[in-house]
């Protein structure tokens, strides 16, 4: 891959390695990601087959055959793949645009509901455009016992989210550079998406990683962490539309001004879905909070829809 200026490139081996050549910079490799290429003890999932410069020159993308994703330096993590591409990937470019996932199971303007644990014993809606199904009550615990039913009733507007809490593990994780956190939320996301598949959930569908107010640290740098290790497994599964689940005033109290390239699934009870979408942004940095820049992409405007004498949360996809 060439530098934008044309003075410099980058050369990557099948193995994740890369070589820098005239003024391109090293921003790191699979090695520098803790993976220790095809001849190690822990093989990349396939090869490499192409790399792609971001238009700064300041990052790249590498790509394997299966549609696995890397990124480094100024690179955003955009998705990959799914893990069922039946095709090997032969090419990756960049493109011009704002850099946002845009994608959701639901059209714009549509309604619906998040159900959990909570609804096992309550009637569903009879239909929904929108439906956003908790498959862990817990980080690393607490599976849904319902998952499948409240999946089944989403249907195709299926959209799933995995509740996080603050925690530590030794054990390292890809992309965490032997960071405690990192690796604790990285697994609380396995633990979730593992279960999805246990039950026959499909999972090739928009992830959100539910962060609130309850049982953090006091250090937003290591809550930081947990999220970030969240994120990075979803992402690494080749997700397509991975984001937080958050409230405009709570985000910055619990990670500090971490602002991942995600999307928002915004938590403001105002019963006006269309006014979340357009105003959550600005009406958060006006009271000094910075949100992830992805954007509101799903709004959960009201927690106190009357479904059949049950109370549901009410969502409206922006």
């Amino acid at each position: 891959a060439p530098t934008p200026n044309g003075d410099g490139y980058w050369l990557v081996a099948q193995d994740g390695g890369v070589f820098t050549f005239g003024n391109a910079p090293f921003e790191g490799s699979t090695y520098s990601d803790g993976l220790t290429g095809l001849g190690g003890s822990n093989p990349l999932p396939s090869p490499v087959v192409a790399m792609a410069a971001t238009p700064s020159g300041e990052g790249y993308w590498l790509v394997s055959r299966s549609g696995h994703v890397w990124t480094f330096g100024d690179a955003p993590t955009l998705g990959s793949t799914s893990s069922e591409v039946t095709q090997p990937i032969v090419a990756l470019v960049d493109a011009p645009g704002d850099g946002l996932p845009t994608y959701s199971s639901a059209t714009p303007g549509s309604y619906g509901y998040d159900v959990s644990n909570y609804q096992c014993a309550d009637p569903l809606p009879a239909s929904t455009q929108l439906g956003i199904v908790e498959t862990t009550g817990w980080a690393l615990s607490a599976p849904n016992p319902c998952l499948q039913q409240e999946a089944t009733w989403a249907g195709s507007n299926l959209e799933l989210y995995v509740f996080l809490a603050y925690g530590s593990s030794n054990q390292d994780q890809p992309g965490c550079n032997g960071n405690a956190q990192c690796n604790f939320g990285y697994e609380a996301a396995q633990y979730a998406y593992q279960y999805a598949q246990s039950q026959g959930v499909d999972v090739d569908v928009p992830w959100w990683v539910d962060v609130e107010p309850a049982n953090w640290s006091s250090n937003t740098a290591a809550n930081q962490q947990v999220v970030q290790g969240a994120l990075t497994y979803l992402q690494d599964e080749g997700v397509n539309t991975v984001g937080v689940y958050t409230s405009p005033l709570t985000w910055n109290g619990l990670v500090g001004n971490y602002q991942p390239p995600v999307p928002i699934w915004l938590a403001w009870y105002t019963n006006n879905p269309q006014g979340n979408c357009q105003n959550g942004v600005s009406y958060a940095a006006s009271a000094n909070n910075l949100l992830p820049t992805g954007g509101v992409l799903v709004t959960q405007y009201s927690d106190q829809v009357q479904v059949e004498g049950n109370a549901f949360d009410g969502d409206y996809a922006c």
